[in-house]
């Protein structure tokens, strides 16, 4: 007895962002986790998902530039 169970990249990932919806609101509206705390994490979070992606990009294009250089 073979169970697959599939999913679409699209429907996981909004899955995921439901839940993390859920979480804050949770924290906020039954914990009492006041929301000028959640906005400042939420902007903390955003700041370091950004030096990350540029982090990712700048390696990237140094590996590009690297793997050109060999070859020439």
């Amino acid at each position: 007895m073979n169970i697959r169970f599939r999913f679409k990249k699209r429907s996981s990932s909004l899955v995921t962002l439901l839940a993390g919806a859920a979480f804050i609101w949770l924290a906020t509206a039954r914990l009492g986790l006041p929301k000028e705390k959640v906005v400042q994490w939420l902007i903390i979070l955003f700041i370091l998902l950004i030096i990350i992606i540029v982090v990712a990009a700048v390696t990237a294009v140094l590996i590009r530039w690297l793997i050109g250089r060999n070859k020439e």
